[in-house]
């Protein structure tokens, strides 16, 4: 079995696991009594159902005896357990150190893993794609020696960094940007001058992935002295007009997030990035076009201009089915967007709905805990109302 297959069947299992848990103990006021039966603490149960631990085959075997369960469920039970347990040894095998660091076939594979959950368009098959692009970067890194391959440990950062910010573990995903960028300031591009664009792009990514990082944690003036940092980058000026709309967006978000900002200067801001986008002809331009106007709508809201912001999204929402690379998380955020739209103007009918729903559905079938948590602290139990159907934006469905 390939490496990507083990990781794909390592995660397929790992999530069975925390369904299976979810389905028994249903609220999560039942984790005490549970946990007290098995004999665990309420906190490890909790990191069990959170994904941030798996039980071993002994503890699940006491979990799934404390369980209101047939005999047969809990066998199921322990036999999923162990065979995660049987799958990571496998993977673990796979990955064992070799000097100086992992292949290159190795690193492209979590490359390709990586690349597959961004843009993957059905979101059920995202949730698995990008736990499996953090099994495989976190693997990896774990027998990389950052002194003798740092341009692979950090781009193997990179990925983590990326599949934790999707599934809401900001804390971790900082950490490890924080890691690429103590690497990435010790890189000098005269020592690998077969390679001087990788290190500009390590050097400018790392500083990236720390802004977006803060920007999850809700941390704008931290995020924005990372920005500044970026734009001092030589590696930024050798790669402007790559970086450009990237920065700018980043610049935008950060500006939003702030209690007082100059609108002014985040038109300017995404007026630059939309330039960039239209001269070069880069296959990603439309995505980056849409993410932008995502951002300068949501800078409209902010400021109280509804009608600029409306104006930014109908005309994204036009030709939304027609971007290229458009994938599951991208879908997301414009859809929150436009929700918060209708609902920061009190009109919390069939178009806010429409929109809402679309949001919450395709972040929680995809695993796209950070958007479903953001969604739910914006909107709160409005989501979970049922209502009928409905369609948004002139009576079109998506």
């Amino acid at each position: 079995m390939s490496l990507l297959d083990l990781a794909q069947q390592y995660e397929i299992e790992r999530q069975t696991i925390r369904t299976l848990l979810d389905s028994a103990l249903g609220a999560r006021g039942a984790e005490k009594e549970i946990a007290r039966r098995a004999g665990l603490t309420p906190i490890h149960l909790s990191y069990i159902r959170a994904d941030k631990r798996m039980p071993s085959v002994a503890m699940a075997q006491r979990l799934a005896a404390a369980l209101a369960w047939t005999e047969e469920q809990r066998e199921g039970f322990v036999h999923h357990v162990a065979q995660m347990w049987r799958l990571k040894s496998s993977l673990a095998r796979q990955v064992q150190p070799r000097a100086p660091g992992p292949s290159d076939e190795m690193v492209n594979l979590v490359r390709q893993a990586h690349s597959d959950a961004t843009f993957a368009r059905d979101s059920e098959s995202a949730q698995i794609l990008y736990r499996r692009a953090r099994t495989m970067a976190e693997l990896l890194l774990t027998v990389t020696d950052p002194s003798q391959a740092p341009l692979k440990f950090a781009e193997l950062t990179f990925v983590a960094h990326d599949a934790l910010c999707v599934l809401n573990r900001n804390d971790e995903a900082l950490w490890h940007a924080q890691r690429a960028r103590a690497i990435a300031v010790q890189l000098d591009p005269r020592s690998f001058p077969w390679d001087k664009e990788r290190v500009d792009f390590i050097q400018v990514n790392a500083l990236r992935c720390e802004a977006v990082a803060l920007h999850n944690l809700h941390l704008p003036r931290h995020m924005q002295r990372a920005c500044e940092e970026v734009e001092a980058l030589a590696g930024l000026r050798r790669n402007e007009n790559f970086w450009r709309p990237f920065l700018n967006r980043d610049k935008i978000q950060a500006l939003t997030d702030t209690p007082r900002f100059s609108i002014r200067a985040v038109e300017d801001l995404a007026r630059q990035a939309f330039n960039v986008c239209a001269t070069r002809g880069d296959a990603v331009d439309p995505l980056l076009t849409l993410l932008v106007s995502q951002s300068l709508a949501l800078a409209y809201l902010q400021y109280g201009n509804f009608d600029k912001a409306y104006r930014v999204l109908t005309r994204t929402y036009d030709d939304l089915d027609k971007i290229p690379h458009i994938g599951t998380l991208h879908r997301v955020i414009f859809f929150k967007t436009f929700a918060r739209y209708y609902w920061l103007q009190g009109a919390r009918g069939a178009e806010w709905r429409a929109f809402a729903e679309q949001a919450f559905q395709l972040a929680t079938k995809a695993g796209l805990q950070h958007q479903r948590q953001e969604l739910e602290g914006e909107f709160g139990t409005a989501l979970l109302k049922p209502e009928a159907p409905v369609s948004a934006h002139g009576g079109q469905r998506f």
